[in-house]
This record gives structure tokens, sequence and C-alpha cells, in this order.
């Protein structure tokens, strides 16, 4: 398996556009430019990364996003979401071990109260990052926090907008910021590391935003979805070695939607990993069946065509018994057209990525 097939193809999915979900009408968008300066704690979040220390990242942040003010949007979450896409520097500020990262990422944010003159909001971004210095057994030994250039990003922040004028806005946020491959090549330990940040955003069309009544959801509203998913990813075993062996899986799940943005899920995996068949057969337990099945619970995010996931699930089938019995599962999902649906879902034992799978599924 090519190395970078799933970031190739998480790259075209965050970069799809992301008003597909929003009001068509042009007149129903409000175009912002911003800058941001962070300043950040990085993490050693296990012993493996431990010898790196402590370390304090700075970053500035360029964006360009879109407020979406139409009927149909409001109607959907009784909020204003504000959807477009950053571009990032990081200095680590561990040079030599760490280096620098890049990222460039899509987000989706609905703001609350936006007719007063502080805005609230909760922001989730997903893309790429390029990272300056990997792991190398000579060269850079210590950075076992990730052994690629090219890796996945993802963020969640709380903010809080300050009006100055129709035009310009002052913005103060908490972050936290996630970078590592996915499990796709070891080591990868990832890099956590939780943050601030302060900035302005500029109205380049600034336009009068309808004060609209907010809208219960009925319980006639409420629905089933079921979703079945198939997917693929790759691991390697050997730091040294690009050796990549394939995981194949499939998903059922079913979710009810409970709010506006809301909903509840409840889904079974059965995942067939052929690099625990080789990790088996290394350790002399050659013959041990290497397929795994288990039962997951959770919730969505759900955002016009987009579904932001997190589950909790626990084995039933694991002869292996390589990994601790819970496990956690992070995904987005673009549902295209009425019934076909892709994605991304990274899979974790707890701190540490397992792989990170492209699906394709069918629902209904």
């Amino acid at each position: 398996m090519n190395n970078f097939f799933l970031l190739t193809f998480f790259s075209a999915l965050i970069l799809f556009p992301v008003n597909a979900s929003a009001d068509k009408d042009s007149s129903g968008r409000i175009f912002f430019t911003g800058l941001r300066f962070h300043s950040a704690y990085y993490w050693p979040h296990s012993r493996a990364v431990a010898p790196i220390g402590e370390a304090f990242p700075v970053g500035i942040q360029a964006e360009f996003s879109w407020l979406h003010t139409g009927e149909k949007t409001w109607n959907q979450c009784n909020c204003y979401p504000l959807t477009g896409f950053h571009i990032t520097w990081f200095n680590f500020n561990k040079p030599g071990i760490l280096g620098n990262g890049y990222t460039a990422a899509c987000f989706i944010e609905p703001l609350f109260s936006v007719h007063r003159k502080i805005n609230f909001s909760l922001r989730g971004a997903a893309g790429i990052a390029w990272l300056t210095t990997p792991y190398d057994s000579v060269e850079n030994p210590m950075n076992l926090a990730y052994s690629m250039r090219l890796n996945g990003f993802v963020m969640i922040h709380l903010g809080a907008y300050f009006i100055i004028s129709n035009n310009l806005k002052v913005n103060l946020t908490a972050n936290i910021n996630h970078i590592s491959n996915g499990g796709i090549k070891q080591p990868n330990k990832g890099i956590n590391f939780p943050g601030v940040s302060a900035g302005v955003a500029y109205s380049l069309n600034p336009q009068e935003i309808s004060k609209r009544e907010r809208t219960g959801f009925a319980n006639s509203e409420k629905k089933y979805r079921k979703d079945l998913s198939f997917f693929v990813s790759g691991k390697t075993l050997v730091r040294e070695l690009d050796i990549y062996y394939p995981v194949l899986g499939t998903s059922i799940l079913v979710s009810r939607q409970v709010g506006k943005i809301s909903a509840l899920t409840a889904s079974a995996d059965w995942m067939t990993d052929y690099a625990l068949r080789e990790k088996m057969k290394l350790s002399n337990r050659e013959g041990i069946d290497f397929n795994r099945g288990g039962i997951l619970f959770g919730h969505e995010f759900l955002m016009g065509r987009f579904a932001l996931s997190q589950q909790l699930g626990v084995y039933l089938y694991d002869p292996s018994h390589e990994n601790d019995p819970v496990y956690q599962r992070y995904g987005l999902l673009y549902k295209a057209g009425k019934h076909f649906l892709f994605g991304i879902n990274l899979k974790a034992h707890r701190h540490v990525a397992d792989f990170l799978d492209a699906r394709i599924g069918w629902s209904w």
C-alpha cells in the first residue's frame, strides 16, 4: 500500500467544499479574513516521549471563512455557522527534535448570540500537517512523536468574539491540537499541545443579520439513520522499514437524532488486521486469529451533510489480546446524495492511535 494513500484521501476530503452543506444563496454569506497568534504547551503524554521534555510552542495563523446567515441554516442548529479554512505555522520550541509544523485545515464553527456584543463559538477543524524533523534512528532518535513529514491534524477550540464594529471582531480562544499519522508509520506517539490564541477577523462585505426565533426539536422530527461501511487502512511494524500491512473491515451503525445537531449512535465493527498477524508471527504466536470485532456507543454532531462522531467501544472477539479491551473511534463522514457516504475514521487505544482508515458506504 502506498504510504501516502490515506493522507492523500484525507487531504482531498477536507479540501472538499465545506459550503456544500450550507445555504446556496450567496447573499446569506458574510466573508471574513483573519489573523491569530497561538501560545501553547507541549504535553509529553507518555513515557516514550518523556525524554523530549516540556515545550511551549508558538504559532501564527491566517484564516478565511464565511458566516452563513440564511434561514435554512438557522433552522438546522439555531445558530449561524462559520465555515472556512486556515493555514498555520507552529514553532514547537524544540529545535532539532520536534522542529516546526505547517498545517492547513478546514473547519466548521457554530456561532451563538450573534446579535450581542460577545459571540460564543465551538470550532472543529481537520486537515494536514507538514513537520520538519521526523524521527531518524541516527540523526533524530529522540523524536518518537512522529516519523513522517506529512501527518493528520485535528483541532477543537472554544472561543469568544468581541464585536468592535460591523467589520471588525476580536477573538480569544482555548484550543486543543493534535498531530499524528494515525498509525500509518511508527514511531507515532503524536504531538498534543493545548493552548490559547488571540486574533482579529475583518469582514469585506458586512451585512445586516436577521434576528430569528429559536425553533424547537419536535418529537416528530426524531429519525433513525443506518450506515453500512467498508474501510481500508495500512500499518507498519518496524520503524526503519516502509513495509505496510493492510487492515480491512466493515462497520454497521444506527444513529438516532435527538436534537437539532445531535444524535446518539450504536455500531459494530469487524476488522482483519494483517499487521497484527505479522506481529504475532514475530513473537512466536503464529496461528492465533488476527480478526477482531467489537461494539461501540457514542455521539454525532450533525452539520448538514457532515457528521462528526465520537465513540467508545469494547472488543467482543479478540483472540490476540494484544491491546486494551476498550478502544475509541473519532470520525468525519460526508453524505453525498441520498444514500452514498464516504469519510475517515481514527481508531485508538487510549492516547495511542491504532490506524486511520478511509471508508465508503451506504446510508438509509
